[in-house]
């Protein structure tokens, strides 16, 4: 979801001083970004492993070792962002339940990660229409 012009405003007010006449023109400059786009490029820098035993940290321990968890039944997921381990959870990243199957832990690793790229697709809306603002 692109954000609402009201969002790009409040987050380009902290920087700039805007004007009621600045709206029109972040309201402009707002609609030519292409929000899709900025979604899928970012969506390319993020994978997810589902935890197998024996799996190990960057660390070189087992996650095993780390959440016991895991020993009890739990099942937990791994994001990867540009290639390198960020997260692991065993735990719905929203609801804080126990991840117990292999359908479930998936879900709630997308959920997270498509979190992860709206934040970083709104942080590069706003960067992008300051940076068209200043040219």
């Amino acid at each position: 979801m692109a954000l609402k012009l009201s969002q790009i405003v409040l987050a380009l007010s902290e920087r700039l001083q805007l004007s009621l006449s600045d709206m029109e023109r972040v309201r402009e400059v707002a609609a030519t970004i292409d929000v899709e786009a900025l979604r899928t490029e970012e969506a390319q820098r993020y994978q997810i492993r589902i935890w197998e035993p024996g799996m190990r940290a960057p660390t070189g321990v087992l996650f095993e070792d780390v959440f016991p968890e895991l020993k009890q039944g739990a099942i937990g997921y791994l994001i990867i962002i540009d290639g390198q381990p960020v997260i692991f959870n065993v735990r719905h990243p929203k609801t804080g339940e126990l991840l117990k199957d292999a359908e479930s832990t998936r879900r709630a690793a997308e959920e997270e990660v498509a979190g992860l790229i709206e934040a970083a697709v709104n942080q590069k809306q706003i960067d992008l229409v300051l940076e068209k603002l200043l040219e």
